[in-house]
């Protein structure tokens, strides 16, 4: 049985593998970037570094209106790392996956949890990170990133 971490993005409950989960942090205001995108949010410092941070809520899609509060989820995906902005994290679970219902939109999910009272969608972090480099954001590799004093 595997792990997830449940957050909240956009009124949308999504399962994130733990294996991808650094931490989870609270989130500062972030700075801008130039040619940032509907997803991106800028950059955050995180323990010294610099991070992009992409909002999940539209990073899948989703309408997102960025407001005060919320998480930031530390993800490193194949030796990138990027903070997702999410609503909330809700849970940590150990659950086994299921298949989503035939004809599932949208390719950032391939499985599913069963929740209490629904499927909870897995997030696939190798396609967001594709996602986001298409629009033009590039997560930190191994090693980089600008240090802060």
């Amino acid at each position: 049985m595997s792990r997830w971490l449940v957050v909240a993005a956009a009124s949308r409950t999504i399962a994130i593998p733990v294996g991808v989960v650094e931490e989870v942090v609270e989130l500062a205001d972030p700075l801008p970037v130039p040619g940032r995108t509907a997803a991106t949010r800028g950059v955050v410092p995180v323990r010294g570094r610099l991070l992009p941070l992409a909002s999940l809520a539209a990073g899948i899609g989703m309408a997102s209106a960025p407001g005060p509060g919320g998480a930031g989820v530390v993800l490193r995906v194949g030796g990138r790392r990027l903070v997702l902005e999410v609503d909330e994290v809700t849970d940590l679970v150990a659950a086994p996956v299921e298949p989503l219902p035939h004809g599932w939109e949208g390719g950032w999910a391939s499985a599913a949890l069963r929740g209490r009272a629904t499927l909870v969608p897995i997030l696939d972090p190798e396609w967001l990170l594709q996602r986001l480099d298409e629009d033009a954001v590039r997560p930190v590799r191994e090693g980089e990133g600008v240090k802060t004093a």
